[in-house]
């Protein structure tokens, strides 16, 4: 049975969620032993170029200089999420509180499409939102919620993520999979390497299992996830995209608790559910079509 475009998409989705959570996993290990921006600064850089060596000749089809100009402020933007989000971790604001905040960027997106291209979303992609946001706050808030000044960091981090995943969702479809990923990657790993270079001291050397949770950062957590993640963004509409990757936090809870051990909550475990339904109802039809087929 053939699946149809919408749901090979949706199936796509699911899998970026899964990588981005190992890259989740891959991070911590090699944060015991190196700076955070020089780690960031190196992996995206190392996967931007890797990237656009495969991409060849297609790096000449852009060739528009105000095509140009977007890709490198869309990866300024990226780059400026980036920090914002390092920021806000290092300000002191509880883990699940960042957490929950950063999030809310993909949940944006539709307001954001909407602001930005004039595209509403689907009725049931509103209806989703509510339950999604629930659902996080049940699964990253598991300590409270009190009001810090780092918080603002990681608002401007969401608010930074959801203008760069409505934007590269539109220019997608544009610009060859490959050549657009790979610029962003790029600009944004060259963006936090200078800073790196001026905030943080860099290690002489590293260990042989630090480079190995590194090279699982660099190349199934960015090179395979943003690729992924580009290419179905220029399939479908950046709302449905935006829904799917609400269920990024869930695979990290499920990793948390499967390689550290990490203990869920009967409330976290009830908003991994609620992240679930939302994504079900947002994406109600097209299941229905798969399952219910006449």
């Amino acid at each position: 049975m053939a699946l149809s475009r919408g749901v090979s998409a949706d199936l796509l989705l699911v899998l970026v969620t899964i990588l981005a959570a190992a890259g989740w996993v891959s991070a911590r290990e090699v944060l015991l032993s190196t700076p955070p921006l020089l780690f960031m600064g190196v992996r995206f850089s190392m996967a931007g170029g890797l990237l656009l060596m495969l991409s060849g000749s297609s790096l000449w089809l852009v060739t528009r200089p105000g095509m140009r100009l977007r890709i490198l402020g869309l990866g300024a933007a990226m780059a400026l999420a980036m920090l914002c989000w390092i920021t806000g971790l290092h300000s002191g604001t509880p883990l699940g509180e960042g957490a929950f905040i950063t999030s809310l960027g993909v949940i944006l997106v539709p307001l954001m499409s909407w602001l930005l291209l004039k595209k509403t979303a689907e009725r049931a992609v509103w209806f989703s939102l509510p339950v999604a946001v629930v659902g996080l706050a049940m699964l990253t808030l598991n300590g409270g919620f009190s009001v810090q000044p780092g918080q603002l960091w990681f608002l401007a981090a969401a608010l930074l993520i959801s203008f760069h995943f409505t934007l590269i969702g539109h220019f997608a479809s544009q610009i060859p999979t490959l050549v657009l990923t790979a610029s962003q990657l790029l600009i944004v790993g060259v963006i936090i390497l200078i800073v790196s270079c001026l905030s943080e001291q860099w290690p002489s050397t590293v260990s042989n299992s630090t480079l190995g949770w590194f090279m699982v950062s660099t190349l199934i957590a960015t090179c395979l996830r943003f690729t992924l993640q580009t290419r179905v963004q220029g399939m479908v509409d950046p709302a449905r995209v935006a829904v799917i990757m609400v269920l990024e936090p869930v695979w990290v809870a499920v990793a948390g608790w499967a390689f550290y051990g990490e203990r869920l909550s009967a409330g976290q475990l009830a908003g991994c559910g609620l992240i679930l339904l939302a994504m079900l109802v947002a994406r109600w039809q097209g299941i229905r079509g798969l399952f219910f087929r006449a």
